[in-house]
């Protein structure tokens, strides 16, 4: 047996986990994961001497440590986050003891922020999704030109998306076999952009800037060469390596171009 095993279920193990539980208690809670770093052993041994956190939470209680109920939002914000961690990771289980576990909270607790699997997937995505940016450069560049607010609007998506790759790549990697993700990926992250940005356009397309095209048709245009390149990003670094140019890498170029194809009047001039 290796050292780092005899570690895991020596006679002072169960001391170090709880001495280590103390601790993370005083900072950020109980997560099984953490306790286990900060002691030096591995999750299982964790398992092993108290069956998880809430095992965890009893010996304390037994040792006299006060534990008190956490804040409702901070609970639920760190199952959200649980929730997206386990959820990127391939092949793992989502099921609410497994989002429970990596939280560190009971699953009576999860189902008391969050009712069923359904609810915390709308908060996985609402946690995610680029929204919030969106809004605030689109209320920001109003008055400018039609280039200026796309381009504005390419950019932040660019960027938005860029911080949450590997999460997005992770969820919508499970989501092609997980219809209810799929759904409330698709509703609450590209929907609701679309809700925001949809009046706007058809505005546009009434003042005779835009061609009388399906709003949602225009929005593609501009943003999924970024999806493409953020979702597919090994392939598409091989394909950069080759010197072949990409359009999300070219944003000023790639708006121009869609404004010329989109010109009501076919001159590609940007009226406003």
């Amino acid at each position: 047996m290796s050292s780092q095993g005899r570690r895991g279920v020596g006679p002072g193990t169960r001391e170090r986990i709880l001495e280590a539980a103390a601790a993370e208690l005083a900072e950020d809670g109980l997560a099984v994961g953490r306790v286990a770093a900060r002691a030096g052993v591995s999750r299982q041994s964790v398992h092993y001497h108290f069956g998880g956190s809430a095992g965890l939470r009893a010996a304390l209680a037994d040792r006299g440590h006060e534990l008190p109920e956490a804040p409702a939002a901070e609970t639920r914000l760190r199952v959200i986050e649980a929730a997206i961690r386990v959820m990127s990771r391939p092949d793992a289980s989502d099921s609410f003891d497994a989002i429970a576990e990596e939280a560190g909270v009971t699953r009576g607790a999860l189902y008391h922020h969050f009712g069923d699997r359904r609810t915390l997937l709308i908060a996985v995505a609402q946690r995610l999704t680029p929204l919030d940016a969106i809004a605030a450069e689109f209320g920001a560049s109003e008055g400018r030109s039609d280039r200026d607010r796309l381009l504005g609007l390419a950019r932040v998506y660019e960027r938005e998306l860029t911080v949450r790759g590997e999460l997005i790549r992770g969820l919508l990697a499970r989501a092609r076999t997980d219809p209810m993700l799929a759904q409330v990926l698709a509703t609450e992250i590209i929907g609701r952009v679309g809700q925001l940005l949809f009046p706007w356009i058809e505005a546009r397309i009434d003042a005779g800037a835009l061609q009388p095209v399906h709003p949602a048709l225009i929005l593609q245009m501009l943003i999924m060469p970024i999806a493409l390149k953020v979702i597919g990003a090994p392939l598409f670094e091989a394909i950069r390596e080759t010197g072949l140019p990409l359009a999300a890498d070219h944003l000023d170029a790639w708006v121009d171009l869609a404004l010329l194809g989109l010109a009501a009047d076919g001159s590609g001039r940007d009226p406003a």
